[in-house]
């Protein structure tokens, strides 16, 4: 319903707003052009509702919204380096962040003025990958890949991680696009392949790409890199895969001298895998092959044979001394970036979660290790790279945060 109303010298719109008991349409009138308290837009009019004094609504944002009471707030760059710091690092909500700035003196804060503050702030970011070449970084040229499930929207949307095996660095942490249309998984591989694409446009290849057992991720490296790029399979996931193909734990359906037979023969797979080289592991896998004590049992055959099949993506590693043979980099990355998500409870639009997955994949890489089991106590992925020590992550990835600005918002 719209159209205009003339009455006297006034001229009065008619809004297609939802009806109130009344069952009359909303009347906008002209008024003085007061701020949105949402977008800042001065591009607003006054509305008459029923059992209302004063409501206004926005013509650029369409949202309504009560006359502003109270001057508008100012965050300073040390406080907005703060408030990035509480939500990343320690994880804090906006309300809590709102009780923390109250502890400090700032009284006419709200919860929404954090979380645009924070949009604002993540949106203009740079991602990983644009830092490192900033700052020159030297990475191993060995890439992790893996990806994750995050709740965005009330759905669940797949996460890309990609990470150097070796210094930690996250070179994305990217929501992958699903077009709603398409119902296979070549929407993956294709989104995958663009990502890379985009971190290797104009730089070396990397030496090596681990993975896990996923032909979505094989498939993606093969079209970004090329059919000659080297691709490791994680031996993690392998021995997982013999570990849930055979399982060794009591079960009465599952006699317990098959039990020991899987055992057996897991352990001497084991051991093929750990071999220090490729002449040793072809020879102890000859040894498995010929002993053929293993047939006549469907689960241990197919184990044999799930090794055999991929043995060219097992012995990558042997190219390259030194080089990672699983894939637990990227899958720590993965569970915290994971973990982050569900104390936040997921994201309520696209949008907003690529940025604050950027955000978030900055913070770690600045981030010291406190838990590491190889001496990387004290040391950052970003200074295992070769970048400064103690660098402001804040500073570096969101430089906007730095810059004296006036804030227009308003608390209502």
């Amino acid at each position: 319903m719209s159209g205009e109303l003339t009455s006297g010298t006034d001229t009065a719109v008619v809004v297609p707003l939802p009806l109130f008991r009344t069952g009359k349409p909303h009347i906008v009138r002209p008024a003085g052009g007061v701020p949105c308290g949402y977008c800042g837009s001065r591009n607003t009019e006054k509305m008459e509702l029923p059992g209302v004094d004063c409501a206004w609504v926005c013509l650029d944002c369409g949202r309504r919204f009560a006359p502003i009471t109270r001057p508008r707030v100012e965050f300073t760059p040390e406080i907005s380096r703060s408030i990035l710091r509480m939500h990343f690092e320690e994880g804090l909500d906006y309300r809590r962040i709102v009780h923390r700035l109250r502890d400090e003196g700032m009284t006419r804060v709200n919860h929404m003025q954090i979380h645009r503050e924070v949009d604002q702030l993540v949106t203009a970011a740079k991602d990983g990958n644009q830092v490192a070449r900033e700052l020159g970084l030297r990475l191993s040229g060995y890439l992790g890949l893996d990806r994750t499930k995050v709740k965005v929207g009330g759905s669940s949307r797949y996460v890309l991680i990609m990470i150097d095996a070796v210094t930690w660095y996250l070179h994305a942490c990217e929501l992958l696009e699903h077009p709603l249309e398409t119902q296979d998984d070549r929407w993956m591989v294709e989104s995958i392949r663009r990502q890379l694409e985009t971190i290797y446009a104009g730089r070396a290849k990397p030496v090596m790409v681990v993975i896990d057992d996923d032909p979505i991720h094989q498939q993606a490296v093969i079209e970004a890199l090329g059919s000659n790029q080297p691709i490791q399979l994680c031996l993690r996931h392998v021995a997982d895969h013999l570990d849930k193909l055979m399982p060794t734990t009591r079960n009465p359906k599952i006699p317990g001298w098959r039990r020991a037979k899987w055992k057996q023969l897991k352990q001497v797979i084991d051991r093929i895998l750990q071999a220090p080289t490729q002449q040793e592991f072809d020879s102890r896998l000859k040894a498995l092959l010929d002993s053929r004590w293993w047939l006549h049992d469907g689960k241990m055959e197919s184990g044999v044979k799930y090794i055999c099949d991929r043995y060219s993506l097992i012995v990558t590693h042997y190219r390259f001394p030194g080089a990672p043979r699983t894939n637990n980099v990227c899958e720590r990355r993965t569970q915290d970036v994971k973990r982050w998500s569900r104390r936040r409870r997921g994201f309520k639009n696209p949008d907003s979660a690529r940025a604050k997955l950027r955000m978030k994949a900055n913070q770690l890489n600045f981030s010291p290790f406190t838990d590491s089991e190889t001496g990387l106590n004290g040391k950052s992925p970003e200074e295992l790279s070769g970048g400064p020590t103690n660098a402001d992550w804040v500073q570096i990835c969101a430089p906007k945060s730095t810059t004296n600005r006036r804030h227009h918002r308003y608390i209502h």
